[in-house]
């Protein structure tokens, strides 16, 4: 009797969830990163001083530099980062004071011992070739527990956030499909410091990275497949305990995301810009057609499968993720 409520159960949220307006996202990138100099973009945001100018950066190995482009990929100006080291920087972040946070933080493979946040003045970029770094965080977190051999690929990070004077950070959980909110709880230079934990997400993927809309109201996380929207419970700072909505993603790899107005922008590794309305999470029922690919895991690492398929994006929302299974894509 129990199982065949519980198919009853799974049935009505299909068939809620079929009903709902299937039309076609527009999955087309929006620009795409025009100079050879920007590789691998690995982290992205917007900036706060100067109209339609977005910061990104490269992945792991690129020399200690940001690049100012446009919303639809035009480089404006490269600026060197003196006192960096680029050995696996993931994302980067902005406040309201006028200063960048580069997260030298990727770790898949337990090689970065040094976990580093680059605090910078954030340049201009129609003049300044150069800024340097004006802060060092040197953090680590409080559960993490080497293998020794690079097999525990659990405490990998890739997305960094600022939100009402405070930092954080969500881990990339390769293998457990979670992630790991940590807030940083001293933002001094030098500072070296354990994170504070504050809560553990089944996320159904390998987070990438992340961004607060301006108020701190509003936390966007993206992974390889999905893209999440959560809400700050009005009692605390803990993001992943408030109520989200979910909605799955065929921008391919993508390493960046931030808000930018009403608007999302994504960047991936190809150096595609993709730029969606923040209202695509109150439309149901959107219909992500991903046919041609999909991401598996062998060895840690996410590669792509070629496949033939379409997905229906189901937002969902609610603050906890106990009835997903219900609408999760197959």
């Amino acid at each position: 009797m129990y199982k065949i409520a519980l198919h009853a159960l799974v049935a009505i949220c299909f068939l809620l969830a079929c009903s709902a307006t299937q039309d076609e996202i527009a999955w087309t990138p929006y620009g795409k990163f025009g100079s050879n100099k920007i590789a691998e973009s690995s982290g992205l945001v917007k900036s706060r001083r100067f109209e339609r100018v977005f910061w990104t950066h490269n992945d792991r190995g690129d020399r200690a530099r940001i690049f100012a482009t446009t919303a639809e990929g035009e480089l404006i100006r490269e600026v060197r980062i003196h006192g960096g080291k680029n050995v696996d920087w993931e994302d980067i972040a902005i406040d309201d004071s006028g200063h960048l946070y580069i997260g030298d933080f990727g770790n898949n493979r337990e090689k970065n011992q040094e976990l580093t946040i680059y605090v910078v003045n954030e340049p201009n970029p129609f003049e300044a070739d150069s800024t340097s770094v004006i802060m060092h965080i040197v953090f680590t977190f409080p559960d993490r527990v080497s293998s020794g051999n690079g097999a525990n690929a659990n405490f990998d990070c890739e997305a960094l956030f600022y939100a009402n004077g405070r930092l954080y950070c969500l881990t990339k959980h390769a293998r457990e499909k979670i992630t790991r909110l940590y807030r940083f709880e001293s933002l001094e230079d030098n500072a070296r410091q354990t994170l504070t934990e504050i809560e553990e997400f089944k996320i159904y993927g390998a987070v990438t990275a992340a961004d607060a809309s301006i108020d701190g109201s509003l936390l966007l996380v993206l992974c390889y497949e999905y893209i999440y929207l959560f809400e700050k419970p009005s009692e605390s700072d803990n993001y992943l305990a408030g109520k989200f909505k979910r909605i799955t993603s065929a921008a391919g790899k993508g390493e960046g995301i931030c808000f930018a107005g009403s608007d999302i922008f994504i960047s991936n590794e190809r150096g595609e810009i993709y730029k969606l309305p923040l209202s695509i999470f109150d439309t149901p029922g959107e219909k992500s057609s991903i046919t041609g690919q999909r991401f598996i895991e062998k060895d840690g690492n996410f590669q792509l499968e070629k496949v033939n398929q379409n997905r229906i994006n189901n937002p969902v929302l609610s603050s906890r993720p106990l009835l997903c299974f219900a609408i999760k894509p197959p």
